[in-house]
């Protein structure tokens, strides 16, 4: 038997408890029920955030259909509804959405996580290429995408912040756009693969520095 992560092994054993109380009970269970002393409803509702969000495997949603056949369809409906909300989104903006854009801040956290997904090899070939055919109408591809969404957060940043984001910060989304900064200094400094585009762009930032040392501007020190 092969070696598994301790995150799979936790899948498995849930998986496991979910089977044998279907089994026992021939429905699915309730979000407070049992077995095995696993929280099965809770956690078969976690999996379908996570499939909702594009989280959840192929290979640990077809276990979980397995199970339950036809649990996770009314997810797809809803991953197929927000992905039409994005491409309204773009049809009407002629751009992706905005993690500090009013309004559209979920729609933006959506689809960083489909992104993610995309970047890890998780989310099926169905659902990337919808969002590839969405993410061309405002001129983009999937992976280009990405790049740029993180950009537009990070403008949005410095406008409302005055400042760049710091990696100390007690706030999860400023210190993820602080190691993304980090990561494009990187690629300028030290691997140099950073296109002359994304150069330019990055550079228009106002109190962008290529170092973590030099003194950025502050736009404003109310704001700082």
């Amino acid at each position: 038997m092969h070696d598994t992560t301790t995150t799979d092994q936790a899948f498995t054993d849930a998986l496991d408890a979910l089977a044998a109380f279907v089994t026992d009970h021939s429905r699915t269970p309730s979000i407070k029920e049992t077995s095995d002393g696993v929280r099965v409803g809770e956690w078969l509702a976690t999996q379908r955030a996570q499939y909702r969000n594009g989280r959840l495997t192929g290979e640990r949603a077809t276990a979980i259909t397995a199970i339950i056949p036809g649990s996770l369809d009314t997810l797809e409906d809803a991953w197929r509804a927000r992905a039409a909300d994005l491409e309204r989104f773009i049809q009407v903006r002629h751009r992706t959405p905005l993690r500090n854009g009013r309004g559209e801040a979920s729609l933006a956290i959506w689809l960083m996580n489909q992104q993610t997904a995309e970047k890890k090899g998780t989310l099926p070939a169905p659902r990337s290429e919808r969002l590839a055919q969405i993410l061309s109408q405002s001129g983009e591809t999937l992976a280009k995408g990405a790049w740029s969404t993180t950009l537009s957060n990070l403008e949005a940043f410095v406008a409302a912040n005055g400042r760049l984001p710091r990696r100390g910060s007690s706030d999860i989304v400023e210190r993820r756009l602080a190691d993304w900064v980090n990561t494009q200094r990187h690629r300028h400094n030290t691997v140099k693969n950073l296109t002359i585009d994304r150069i330019n762009r990055l550079a228009a930032i106002p109190g962008w520095a290529w170092s973590a040392k030099e003194p950025s501007t502050v736009l404003n020190a109310g704001l700082a």
